[in-house]
């Protein structure tokens, strides 16, 4: 059994979902520990597997480890209640609110799961 790797959306610790069918026969999946409201990939998960290495082995491939970058591609106007700029994905063309990416709501990309480097 290898160690589980961390959500690859937020970097929460990653879970065992066990499925039992009332027959005795078992699967295994793994998701992410937060609720689908606090992980930017909407609660990723395996699909059930008869074994749970098999389990682990889907969950811990990951694209090879890739970063990204989010730059401001739309400025908005700052006098506008709530509104910040828009940024963008330089691997994937994601985009999304940039304070998402200044407060490191966003570890990784939430389209293609790059982790986002921060900084010049």
């Amino acid at each position: 059994m290898g160690d589980l790797k961390p959500c690859p959306f937020c970097g929460a610790k990653a879970v065992i979902c066990r499925l039992n069918d009332g027959k005795g026969l078992y699967g295994y999946a793994i998701g992410c520990e937060r609720t689908t409201i606090n992980c930017p990939g909407a609660m990723p998960m395996t699909k059930y597997f008869h074994t749970y290495d098999l389990a682990v082995e889907e969950w811990n491939r990951r694209v090879t480890e890739r970063t990204c970058r989010f730059n401001v591609v739309i400025d908005q106007d700052p006098t506008l209640l709530r509104r910040g700029n828009i940024c963008e994905c330089d691997a994937c063309g994601y985009r999304c609110a940039y304070g998402f990416i200044v407060d490191e709501r966003f570890k990784f990309c939430p389209n293609c799961g790059a982790r986002i480097e921060v900084g010049a």
